[in-house]
């Protein structure tokens, strides 16, 4: 499977929890109409939405995929924190949270002007 990244969205919430994450889809889904696959890591956050009746929650375009457990190889949003942390926090100091979202936004416009960023990857189906 290729998986493209088109455009990088970025909500934020004081609190992560799994409704935060249900308004994050929601918010997500209204903006992009096509169907979307969401490609999860067992984090215990994430386990939390793994349960059948959450899932049944889901808008109708939003695909969740788990990665297999001990499998950090595929977890490409890796790569995009490497990005983040290498052009945005490294050798810097900030004095707020709302400077730090204010240049992790900045980078995200300048990412999204870019060519697409193309992951390559083999995902099991669930």
């Amino acid at each position: 499977m290729i998986i493209i990244i088109k455009k990088i969205y970025r909500k934020y919430f004081d609190k992560l929890s799994k409704e935060n994450i249900f308004k994050s889809l929601d918010w997500i889904s209204k903006k992009i109409k096509d169907l979307i696959y969401i490609i999860l890591d067992n984090a215990p956050i994430h386990q939390k939405i793994k349960l059948k009746r959450d899932r049944e929650k889901l808008p109708n375009n939003i695909k969740l995929v788990f990665l297999p457990t001990y499998a950090p190889e595929l977890n490409r949003v890796e790569d995009i924190n490497s990005l983040v942390q290498k052009e945005v926090l490294n050798n810097r100091k900030f004095n707020s949270i709302k400077e730090i979202k204010r240049m992790l936004d900045k980078w995200i416009r300048n990412f999204n002007k870019k060519q697409y960023y193309r992951i390559s990857l083999q995902i099991p189906h669930n």
